[in-house]
Formats: C-alpha cells, structure tokens, sequence
C-alpha cells in the first residue's frame, strides 16, 4: 500500500511539473505584472474558461446529480426531509446510493471550486482541462454508484479521474503559494 501511495503521489508531482511548463509555453496569451514588494494580478484571457468549465460546467454537473436524487426519491418512496433512506431492503439500498453519489460530489466541491478558481489564475488551460475531466468523471463516478452496488463507482475507467480532476488544481495552488512566497522561480 504505501508504494501505491508513494508511486501516486511521483506520478502527481510529474503531472505538476508538467503543467507548469505547459503554461509556461502558453504564456504567451497573457502577462503577469510581478513586482518585487507583490504580485500585480492580471487575469488572463484563457480564464474565462475556467470560468466556464470549472463554475458554470461542474454546477450543471452537480444539479445533474441532484436531479437524480430528486427521481430516485419518487421511485424509491423517501421523503423529505429524510436525507437517506432507512432498511436494508433493496429500495433503500438503491436510492442510498444515488443519494450517496450526489452527496460525495458535494463534499468535495468547495474544495474543487476554490482550488480551481485560484488556480486557473496562472494554468488556466490546465485547470480547465481538469474541470472538465472532473465533470465527465464525476458523471461516471455517480453512474456506476447507482447500480445499486457502491463497489462499481470506479467500474468504468474514467470514473478514478475525479480525484485528477480534483487534486491537480489543488496542487498547482501550491505551486502558486511557492512561487509567491519564493519568487525566483525555485520550481521550474
């Protein structure tokens, strides 16, 4: 288990560095203004496709799931205000799932939200690349949880890539933080 963990975590810090000169080359669209008592922000054109994918895209994604849980509680008979269902009977077990995927979704949303719109500042094209592949993945995800069988969440390939989808703009926000703490451009 912890050479999975260590591999994951080498093939993240690659992705990392490989984004970052992705953007790099990409720079050309856009300028950062930076001064040596701060940073003058400057928001790049290729932002308002973070904007579009990451805001607006993974919102539509996420009232997609919801809208799943509202049909699941007509055909499943849960009401409100119960948030899941109660039994072990299969109906119960067929809409926690559903229920389940949604929530799941929610839980980790801020944290996609806010890396993302920080982020995207300076990668852009690689964040909204990511939000995309989230909102795919996180379709998936929700899809093979609502077999009934939570276990097949991950069924289809694509459904692991939320978690790409999620921690590469959290990590280029780290990126962020280091280059703004140490602006000699320690990283690349």
């Amino acid at each position: 288990m912890a050479m999975r963990l260590i591999a994951f975590l080498a093939a993240m810090l690659l992705i990392i560095y490989a984004c970052v000169k992705v953007e790099r080359l990409a720079k050309d669209w856009w300028t950062f203004d930076d001064h040596e008592k701060g940073v003058a922000l400057v928001v790049p054109k290729p932002y308002g496709l973070v904007l579009l994918v990451n805001l607006i895209g993974s919102s539509f994604v996420l009232m997609m799931l919801a809208m799943k849980v509202t049909v699941a509680r007509k055909k499943y008979k849960v009401h409100y205000p119960a948030m899941y269902a109660t039994g072990e009977d299969d109906n119960a077990r067929m809409f926690n799932c559903v229920q389940r995927g949604h929530q799941q979704a929610l839980e980790t949303y801020p944290g996609f939200l806010v890396a993302s719109l920080v982020a995207g500042l300076k990668f852009p094209l690689v964040v909204s690349l990511m939000g995309m592949l989230w909102g795919y993945a996180r379709l998936k995800w929700a899809e093979g949880y609502r077999t009934g069988v939570p276990d097949k969440r991950y069924q289809n390939k694509i459904s692991f890539f939320i978690w790409f989808g999620y921690f590469i703009p959290l990590m280029l926000c780290g990126v962020m933080a280091v280059e703004l703490l140490y602006p000699s451009n320690i990283l690349v």
